[in-house]
Formats: structure tokens, sequence, C-alpha cells
């Protein structure tokens, strides 16, 4: 992915360079946002998520938010396989959509991931920097109870860790484009999220030190992170 010219005009929405730091995640961190699962909306929403893939040994979950293990949304890495997971699990039944995402692994670039679910459609997608790798359309099912646990970088159960940098992780209650949330003019533009309507949580991970991951929405969703990551000064602007 080419890097940003700092001498390219900006829209207004573009972060240009302000953010410091992300998120480093190596193996053993991984961040808590439970009381953001609060308001979670099971029936429609969507993550976007800025992240650089280090080499995996083993599976890693980006983010993954449940009621319990009938019940539960995730996106994450199959190291076996090299696939880029989103899945969809409601009352014990899991729809996903795929796409191979090995090349990614290791590569040293940034890139951004959007998936979006929508049980009225019965829709599940996942795009790839701004273009769409995989729809399906399969009854999604009545997700059943109220979330409670969210984390990003483990499957909420302290296992399955994910390496790599992570920054300007947001979730909606609803279904966004990719033109909100992506930069299309030059591909490897970060959007500031803040503001964007049904934006329930936005952490952009750009603390620097600490073990909290302040919410930028405006919802106060603070994050908890655990086991003391690094912050990295590589940022995907």
């Amino acid at each position: 992915m080419l890097a940003l010219k700092l001498g390219k005009s900006l829209s207004s929405n573009d972060i240009s360079l302000t953010n410091s730091y992300t998120i480093e995640l190596t193996g053993t961190e991984y961040i808590t946002f439970d009381s953001a699962a609060e308001d979670f909306n099971a029936a429609e929403g969507s993550v976007s998520v800025w992240t650089r893939l280090s080499s995996m040994s083993a599976s890693g979950f980006i983010f993954r938010i449940q009621a319990d293990s009938n019940n539960l949304i995730q996106l994450f890495y199959h190291n076996a396989s090299g696939e880029i997971r989103f899945a969809y699990k409601a009352a014990g039944t899991t729809r996903t959509v795929v796409f191979d995402g090995s090349a990614l692994e290791g590569d040293g670039d940034w890139h951004h991931l959007l998936a979006t679910w929508k049980t009225s459609t019965n829709k599940l997608e996942i795009f790839l920097d701004g273009v769409s790798k995989a729809t399906q359309t399969t009854a999604l099912g009545t997700f059943a109870g109220t979330p409670s646990l969210f984390d990003v970088g483990q499957n909420t159960a302290g296992a399955n860790f994910y390496k790599g940098l992570v920054a300007e992780f947001g979730i909606f209650e609803r279904n966004v484009t990719t033109s909100a949330v992506y930069g299309s003019e030059a591909k490897n533009r970060v959007i500031d999220l803040t503001g964007q309507t049904g934006l329930k949580g936005y952490w952009k991970f750009n603390e620097g030190s600490g073990a909290k991951a302040l919410d930028s929405s405006g919802n106060g969703k603070t994050g908890d992170i655990f086991n003391t990551p690094t912050w990295s000064t590589s940022t995907p602007q």
C-alpha cells in the first residue's frame, strides 16, 4: 500500500497524520470493551478497523462480541487456511463469509477491514481496502440474549490471541458504506469516524501508554488494556 504523500490535499474528515501511535498486539495482549456490549445492536451493524497483520503461528481474533457461545459475532484470521473470516452465530447456527488473507500476513502494510451484518436482509459482507471480498444471504437466525463480552485481540476466553497492529476501531449500529469509513481518493487514507450516524464506539488506540483505550465516539465506552502492549509509531496514514 502506497504511503500517503504529505503534499496531498485532504478532505475535511481525513485524519491527516494526527495520530502518533497505534497499539501492537504480540500474542498475549488484548482489550475489553464490555460496557460497549450493553448497547450492541445484534440485528444490524458494522465494524471498521485498520490492521497490519504480523506473522501468525495460530489463529487470532481481531474482535469478538458475544452473549454466550451460541450467540456471537466475530472477525478473525484463520491461520491454517490463511483466511480472514467474519462469522455471525445466532441460536447455535453459524454463518460465515471468508476471503484469502494469506498475502496480508507479514506483508508490512496497513489494511482496512469492514464487516457488516443485517438480519432483515440476512446479509453478511466483508470488505478489504474498500473492495467487497465476500457476501452471503443465508438466513442469519435470531440472536438470543444480551451481549456482555466484547474483546479485541482474543476470543473472550483467553485464547487465540491476535498478532499485529490495530488502529481506528469503530463499531456502528447500522450498515455503513465503504466511502464512510475508507478514503477512496487515496487507497490508504484514514477517515475520522467521529460524529457519524450510528457510531456506538470508536477507539483510535492513540494513547501511547497506559491501560485504557479511550472512546472517541462520545459515548464514554473506555476499554481496558491487558498485559502491557507495545505502542507503535507505525500508523495507517
